[in-house]
């Protein structure tokens, strides 16, 4: 978390000092006519970026991707700098497109990065932290930039933002992703024509995609004001600089005291599309100051006050709105929104402003109003979103897409949601059978039969939608559960129905572990539930599923015993190395997952680090360590695993003629752990 709060932290600052820097040099380079050419030229070439980061991210894993752009980045800045002193304007010319393209897709890639290393459940309390080194970042870039426009040239600067490159792949190194990339089901395969599907199925989406297009031609426009009243008030690219870094520093500023301060009480209180709202209505009632008064204290007070709450209330309402998509309708659409949507809006506004600026009687009051206009249209589609979020939220909680917990859930709309939904359950119950063909009954019906009928219908929406409304901890319903764990369309949520009985049916599931007519997906799925029992009756049944003949049950059997050791509870090792030897006598299929699970076993009833680092030593190149790992694993295994496990090996060694103590040799496997790789890891329990 620290070193993703840093990374975060240093690319948001390299981004401000580079804006900082780009508008210094652009704009005491050329004359303010040039300025709508040079925005409409780094909005096209911003989606070309956008485009090209997210095929990239497709393809490859996110640290490869950022590592890429980071060194691109910085051997950019270097030759743009050593082209300043003979080539000022095709300098900066090259500063300014080089942001357009490469800044939005780092800060993209690095919340990919992010999302990647952390579980769901970890991700929900270190995001907050993450983001507010982030955002903390923009204030130590904004004053990088102001103190070093004091002292430095300006294109001098250009070095320290491509030292900035180097590091931030540095400090990357501590949040590698561990966990492998999901790959697509079948759901989520579709692309951008899927992607427009579900647009036109949700009407909301197709009102926040327009409230974001809008928001760009806002943010253009007032780009542009900005810039045209700087450069006519200050003179040089030293003033320039300094100005720039204290307007983005303080945008930064804005943004982390918002964000830290006033996002969960607005969102508890106003719900989302009043926190939406919010955005749109200040820049609005800041708009039409400037319309009256125009001057720089005026656009730089309205496009900070666009920044800042753009990138905190807004930002904060605006992913929440994303709740009832599942992951893979989310992904497409998100991208259609974020990237499509804001690009264009982008695009419009750089083609508005050349546009009016080429006219004769062109004012800076007929931007104002155009901006005043957006933002008022802004708010009347803001104030619109909760109908059509509210409807789907309510469809997805029904059919079973999307989970929430009340804990998780940050906003007064969605609160409001599901406790209509819990509260309106047999109307809703109603509706389901009426959209399943079934009318309702006019005599009581067994709920269990009904139960029955609907997980045994073989229809997926229909068996989540029983299980989501599933609150019976009667273990009768067992022989109904059970069999679903073969299916993976049900699976979360089969596993949390058993989980809930799992303390009444402990000996029903060892039963069906054992039972080789069951089908091999749901005997290695059984131990995932048992987890649920810590229990020495739990540890029993999965050595007995430890001679299962399927390799997979057996080292989700091994991989439970593990956690159960971790748990607290006792696991027999004279159990544990009596299926070891069994296992080293079974004929060899996939020689690599049996040594993991053989390794696995014995950290059930061992040094758990010592034996971690023996199995990376003993398939290595080091023979200096493999001989340790080797030495280790004859002094503290029994004869009836050592020996088998050291042919499986193929171990041509001989012990020391004078053995070391085992401390000491355990001490030097820890030491080398230090340096073993850990991409891969046992079976997940």
């Amino acid at each position: 978390m620290i070193a993703a709060a840093l990374v975060g932290g240093l690319l948001v600052a390299q981004l401000v000092a580079a804006r900082t820097v780009r508008d210094a040099l652009f704009l005491s380079s050329y004359p303010i006519a040039s300025l709508p050419g040079i925005m409409l030229a780094s909005a096209l070439v911003s989606v070309g970026g956008a485009f090209a980061f997210a095929s990239a991210l497709a393809r490859r894993p996110p640290t490869a991707v950022l590592t890429g752009a980071l060194l691109l980045q910085g051997a950019l800045f270097m030759g743009e700098w050593a082209i300043a002193r003979q080539g000022p304007r095709l300098s900066a010319t090259a500063v300014y497109l080089q942001v357009a393209l490469l800044g939005p897709g780092l800060l993209s890639g690095f919340w990919s990065l992010v999302s990647e290393r952390f579980d769901p459940h970890t991700a929900r309390r270190v995001v907050g932290p993450i983001g507010a080194g982030a955002s903390a970042g923009g204030v130590v870039g904004g004053a990088l930039a102001w103190s070093g426009a004091r002292v430095l040239p300006v294109p001098t600067l250009l070095v320290g933002l491509a030292a900035m490159s180097l590091l931030v792949m540095l400090v990357m190194r501590g949040m590698r992703a561990v966990r492998p990339r999901e790959e697509p089901s079948g759901e989520g395969i579709g692309g951008v024509l899927a992607g427009l599907h579900t647009i036109r199925r949700f009407p909301y989406l197709r009102q926040l995609a327009s409230i974001v297009a809008i928001g760009a031609v806002a943010e253009v426009l007032l780009d542009y004001l900005l810039r045209a009243d700087a450069a006519r008030a200050l003179s040089g690219g030293a003033e320039l600089a300094r100005f720039f870094g204290i307007f983005h520093g303080g945008v930064a500023v804005l943004t982390l005291a918002v964000q830290a301060t006033a996002t969960r009480p607005a969102l508890a209180r106003w719900g989302l599309s009043g926190t939406a709202s919010f955005h749109p209505a200040v820049v609005a009632a800041a708009s039409t100051v400037g319309l009256v008064f125009p001057s720089v204290l005026a656009a730089a007070a309205t496009r900070g006050l666009s920044g800042g709450l753009r990138d905190s209330l807004f930002r904060s309402s605006y992913e929440l709105f994303y709740t009832p998509l599942p992951p893979w309708q989310k992904r497409r659409t998100k991208a259609l929104v974020d990237v499509a949507a804001d690009k264009l809006g982008v695009l419009a506004g750089a083609g508005l402003v050349i546009l009016l600026a080429a006219q004769p009687s062109f004012s800076d009051r007929w931007l104002w109003a155009i901006v005043l206009a957006a933002t008022l249209g802004s708010v009347a589609l803001a104030r619109q979103l909760d109908r059509g979020y509210v409807s789907a939220l309510e469809h997805s909680l029904r059919s079973g897409l999307v989970s929430l917990e009340a804990d998780e859930v940050q906003d007064v709309t969605t609160r409001l949601t599901l406790t209509r939904n819990a509260l309106d359950r047999e109307s809703l119950l109603a509706e389901i059978r009426a959209m399943h063909g079934g009318a309702r009954p006019s005599s009581p019906e067994d709920p269990r039969e009904r139960l029955a009928r609907d997980l045994g219908s073989g229809q997926p929406e229909r068996i989540r939608v029983a299980l989501v409304d599933l609150e019976s901890r009667d273990p009768e319903i067992a022989p109904l559960l059970v069999p679903l764990l073969a299916r993976d369309d049900v699976l979360p949520h089969v596993l949390r129905a058993l989980r809930r009985i799992a303390p009444r049916i402990v000996d029903r599931l060892i039963d069906a572990l054992v039972d080789p007519d069951q089908p091999e997906a749901v005997r290695r799925r059984i131990p995932r539930v048992l987890k649920a029992t810590p229990t020495p009756r739990t540890v029993e049944g999965l050595l007995r599923g430890l001679d299962d003949p399927e390799l997979g049950v057996r080292r989700s059997c091994g991989a439970v015993l593990g956690w159960m050791r971790r748990a607290g509870v006792a696991v027999p090792a004279a159990g544990v190395y009596a299926a070891l030897a069994r296992e080293l006598e079974r004929p060899v299929k996939d020689a690599e997952g049996q040594l993991d699970h053989v390794f696995i076993l014995l950290a059930a009833v061992g040094e758990a680090e010592p034996l971690r680092a023996s199995r990376w030593a003993v398939s290595g190149h080091d023979a200096r360590l493999r001989g340790t790992a080797l030495e280790y694993l004859d002094q503290v295994l029994p004869e009836a695993v050592r020996g088998p496990l050291l042919r499986r090996l193929g171990a041509t060694w001989s012990p020391p003629v004078r053995p070391r103590a085992i401390d000491e040799v355990e001490d030097e496997l820890r030491q080398s752990s230090v340096s073993l790789p850990r991409g891969r890891r046992g079976p997940a329990a």
